[in-house]
């Protein structure tokens, strides 16, 4: 297959990598192929080691072999795809550099102005960055300082590019992956302050590696300011019915393959006292149920006013538990969180027990390895409670009333119960306690329709490759006339070029 067509310059399209590792950037690599071959100039934007940051690296220490390994990556795939690469030198000048640079060395960023670069708000960038380095749930100054001033550089530095390279080359559209941190947040945010149309591509769980799209702005946030009327005009056939149900309450068998991963994989139900467990339920008015997320995590994405981070919300809730010891939580960790030997990142757990080492005993916390799963404690619980968790709708669908203290897809929808300021959730907690607060069959309908324009049209099936876990098998077609009418990739095209949202009619 001819990777190196000419291209009619109907446009220019810019994809921005900025960092390559094995089949990540399949995608992005194919997808300006296509655009390529159907007229439309198209430039990548490379890391080519400019950049002393970026979110691929995990360990500081390790920052060179890292680099290296990247850089290897970058050339194979430019080699691969014949692509057209762009990079920070070639826009940004030494001066702008050295520039950015001495700003950011005198920025104490104790305060919000710290964090604009020429009109761009990209406080949100940096500090998900040092987050998602540290794997901590908030940023402390006098610890994070130096590292929220590398994060700041890169950002400051690529929405520089973006500045630069708009301003001598109309971009048509931009395409990028997660749309937030460091690097591809500052991008996604500075080319929406100067207009630029942007599209963000992530995979998600469902199948192998369905993929979503975000508009303009993160995925998770494009989700997020959706409303109920993305999915109003869906009927409740049987047919979608049971689309939902057969997905989500296969989920719960411990071998299910829906999904690409399964955390449940291999736990023994032999390793604790389910009987016993069972029997202390019995003895509580109430029974809640906190599904956690990664701190971290939970903490870039589902932040609120009210709880603006995870710790907020776990002090709220377990003071009100200590104050209704006729009520029972049941705390049960994301299975995907276990603890770490390095100092590095804080669990779920490990943040719990530094605020109270000693838990109320009405309160019980169920580790990432615990048997009883999050489906098999929704089977024992009256009410949920949660932060950012996507157990959300899961539960919904199950007729489970969630109390919803985050900012998540399930938001603003009319299938959780939203919590807007502290006094809101005590009141919530307290009709949950004497049982008045009811899900309606017009939220579980809210939930059943959601559940589908979630499986059936956000997620869309890449059918242009072949992916096993996430990682490459095989291309799904042999040749030029193949490529030009794989399905997946025409969708995409076509819903790109006529300004609609990627989402399945």
């Amino acid at each position: 297959m001819n990777f190196a067509k000419d291209n009619l310059n109907k446009g220019t399209v810019l994809i921005t990598p900025i960092r390559v590792t094995p089949a990540s950037n399949l995608f992005e690599g194919l997808f300006g192929v296509f655009f390529r071959l159907r007229g439309y100039k198209v430039k990548y934007f490379l890391c080519n080691q400019e950049l002393n940051y970026c979110e691929n690296i995990a360990n500081l220490s390790r920052k060179c072999a890292t680099c290296s390994l990247c850089l290897r990556e970058q050339k194979v795939y430019t080699t691969t795809f014949k692509t057209d690469n762009v990079y920070l030198s070639s826009y940004v000048s030494r001066i702008d550099i050295q520039k950015i640079k001495n700003v950011v060395k005198k920025c104490s960023f104790d305060k919000d102005e710290d964090y604009i670069f020429e009109g761009v708000n990209l406080k949100d960038c940096i500090e998900s960055g040092v987050m998602r380095y540290t794997q901590k749930s908030d940023v402390i100054l006098s610890e994070d300082i130096d590292l929220l001033r590398k994060c700041a550089t890169t950002s400051f530095l690529l929405a520089k590019f973006i500045i630069e390279f708009s301003s001598k080359e109309k971009i048509y559209k931009l395409i990028s992956s997660h749309g937030i941190y460091s690097s591809w947040g500052a991008i996604i945010d500075t080319a929406r302050v100067l207009g630029i149309d942007s599209i963000v591509w992530g995979r998600g769980y469902i199948g192998q590696g369905n993929v979503l799209f975000g508009h303009n702005r993160a995925i998770q946030d494009d989700l997020r300011n959706e409303r109920s009327d993305v999915f109003d005009d869906i009927e409740l056939t049987e047919d979608n019915l049971q689309i939902v149900k057969n997905y989500f309450f296969k989920k719960e068998d411990l071998k299910s393959k829906v999904d690409y991963i399964n955390y449940y994989v291999g736990i023994s139900l032999d390793d604790f006292d389910i009987e016993g467990f069972n029997k202390n339920l019995s003895k509580y008015n109430t029974v809640f149920g906190m599904f956690t997320n990664i701190p971290w995590d939970g903490q870039v994405f589902n932040k609120t006013e009210a709880f603006p981070t995870t710790i907020v919300y776990v002090r709220y809730t377990i003071e009100w538990f200590k104050q209704n010891p006729d009520c029972l939580l049941v705390i049960r960790a994301h299975p995907a969180e276990v603890s770490r030997d390095d100092s590095k990142g804080v669990t779920f757990e490990e943040l719990l027990y530094n605020e109270y080492p000693q838990l109320p005993d009405n309160v019980i916390f169920l580790g990432p390895k615990n048997p009883i799963t999050s489906y098999m404690l929704s089977t024992k619980i009256d009410y949920a409670i949660m932060y950012g968790s996507s157990m959300s709708i899961e539960l919904a669908i199950r007729k489970i009333p969630v109390i919803h203290t985050g900012y998540l897809f399930t938001s603003n929808k009319g299938i959780v119960f939203d919590i807007e300021t502290e006094t809101d959730y005590y009141d919530k907690l307290i009709k949950a306690k004497n049982h008045s607060l009811k899900f309606t069959e017009e939220m579980y309908k809210n939930a059943m329709k959601y559940g589908y324009y979630w499986i059936m049209k956000r997620h869309i099936k890449d059918t242009s490759t072949e992916l096993s876990n996430l990682n490459y098998v095989s291309f799904n077609f042999s040749n030029e006339e193949e490529f030009m009418k794989d399905e997946f990739l025409n969708f995409v095209f076509d819903k790109i070029t006529s300004g609609k949202r990627i989402v399945k009619a």
